[in-house]
């Protein structure tokens, strides 16, 4: 069993717990929440709702950074561990929060295995966002009684594994067989199916977001090994949720974060391949293009700090790829951060010597999916605009632009809308 606190703003300061009473030694865990209602030098007083008494911590200004702005009104957490004798300090966490619910929510994993079957997507919560791979989303399910969660595993246990564990790990049936109809009298399961390329890896919570609309779970990769199996493989992330917290919530979602980079599962090398020769046929494309505009330079601009499908790594293995083929140096930043830096005749829009890519996700894409059939594959798809600019009359842009991965696992593209300047 496993916690996960959902935060806000981890801004965290060390603080020392003024009024508490102290008995014989014994290790405290508490959690404090409320408003500031005073603060002073070095302490604040918090009307606190857990107690229904005025708390009084005081700060550690070694630790309180100078930035760190609080103010009365202010909704805070103090999530203590402390010793309660005379010897050992009063220690505690102070977190902002905004309108997220400071929250502790236990989970479990289990093995699920592998499978490519679209049900286990068509019948998410999050359906409808699954095939946008911005970010990684993954199929999301919500039990509010043991009858759906039992219905789910009669419905699920002929394309994935509920009574069988791997390596440690236990199956879907040890971890669930407390859930009962006691539990769920207050307590609602948010399951969510993670696939995977190995497995070696091993997922956990990174963080859940509740805003009493939208519910979240931050699904995070918690190995990088070195060398792992090639088997398919496949898990259930179980949290559970109190269910008056999340009564008013309307959207239910699930994301994977990988350890180091943010985004999804990798190969060995951290670059995916195919989703790299994606973005380097979108810049040869736009290169193609109005060639004319590439006359007489000597080094290129790339800007993908808003192409959010590619984690940095491949950002980064984009761009080389590309300024290596037309053997030219290129310097990595924004159209603005170019113009700062003298590259870009900001007062005359143009760059005498040079030639500006960019490349930003669409996250506002409509997509008009045809209807998908059980067993039928879920497109894995994306949305962006491309543009290579040379001056303010010398441009050329790719609008609306759609791609979607084959069959055979390389991307195709079509742009939706192309204009020059």
């Amino acid at each position: 069993m496993k916690k996960i606190a959902a935060m806000a703003l981890c801004l965290v300061i060390a603080v020392t717990l003024v009024s508490c009473g102290k008995n014989e030694a014994q290790l405290i865990h508490k959690t404090y929440k409320g408003e500031i209602t005073e603060i002073g030098d070095d302490y604040i007083t918090i009307d606190c709702s857990t107690t229904n008494d005025t708390e009084k911590f005081m700060l550690d200004e070694k630790t309180l950074p100078f930035s760190f702005n609080l103010i009365v009104g202010q909704k805070v957490a103090v999530e203590s561990e402390f010793y309660t004798d005379d010897e050992k300090p009063y220690s505690a966490q102070l977190i902002t929060l905004d309108e997220r619910y400071n929250k502790l929510y236990t989970y479990h994993v289990a093995f699920a295995n592998w499978t490519d079957n679209s049900k286990i997507y068509t019948g998410a919560l999050n359906w409808k966002t699954i095939a946008i791979s911005s970010v990684q989303h993954l199929p999301v399910y919500k039990f509010d009684t043991a009858a759906e969660l039992d219905a789910f595993k009669a419905s699920y246990s002929d394309i994935l594994t509920m009574d069988q564990g791997l390596d440690g790990t236990p199956s879907f049936d040890y971890i669930t067989a407390a859930y009962n109809d006691s539990f769920f009298s207050g307590k609602s399961l948010i399951l969510v199916y993670v696939p995977a390329s190995s497995g070696s890896f091993r997922f956990g919570v990174n963080e859940v977001y509740c805003d009493n609309q939208s519910f979240c779970i931050y699904v995070e990769q918690l190995n990088n090994p070195e060398a792992y199996d090639c088997m398919m493989a496949g898990w259930f992330v179980v949290a559970e949720a109190d269910k008056e917290d999340i009564a008013n919530c309307v959207d239910f979602d699930a994301q994977l974060r990988h350890p180091s980079t943010g985004g999804g599962i990798v190969d060995a090398d951290n670059i995916r391949k195919d989703i790299c020769e994606l973005y380097l046929a979108v810049l040869e494309d736009l290169w193609n293009v109005d060639s004319g505009l590439n006359g007489g330079i000597s080094q290129l601009g790339i800007d993908l700090s808003e192409l959010s499908h590619l984690t940095e790594v491949e950002k980064e293995t984009v761009m080389h790829d590309f300024a290596s083929k037309h053997n030219l140096p290129y310097i990595a930043g924004t159209w603005k951060e170019l113009c700062e830096q003298g590259y870009i005749d900001k007062d005359n829009l143009y760059w005498e010597d040079g030639l500006f890519f960019s490349i930003k996700t669409n996250e506002d894409a409509v997509w008009n999916l045809p209807a998908i059939k059980e067993g039928d594959p879920v497109p894995e798809l994306t949305a962006f605009d491309a543009q290579k600019w040379r001056s303010g009359l010398g441009a050329y842009y790719f609008g609306q632009c759609t791609a979607q991965k084959n069959a055979d696992g390389t991307w195709s593209y079509t742009v939706g809308q192309a204009a020059i300047a």
